[in-house]
């Protein structure tokens, strides 16, 4: 059942109920029904060479060796965020 069908037929008003779902979400009682589009990024060393080593906040690590689209990484990374 959709939320705003749920908050239709119980009188709950559907602004409390995206709320609710939020803050369940954010406490990692539900999960995320959407992938982060943005992750944090630091900088360990300087780039010298064209080796690649990402590790993400979710403790899983990213190496490869050599070009890469803009697209092809964006797939990648997506993909191992929601991992772990």
């Amino acid at each position: 059942m959709r939320i705003t069908e749920y908050a239709a037929e119980n009188g709950i008003g559907v602004r409390a109920m995206y709320d609710g779902k939020r803050a369940l979400v954010k406490k990692g009682v539900l999960p995320r029904t959407h992938v982060a589009r943005f992750q944090r990024a630091r900088v360990v060393e300087p780039v010298a060479s064209s080796e690649w080593c990402i590790q993400m906040p979710n403790g899983v690590s990213v190496a490869f060796a050599g070009p890469v689209d803009s697209r092809t990484l964006t797939t990648v990374l997506s993909a191992v965020a929601t991992l772990g």
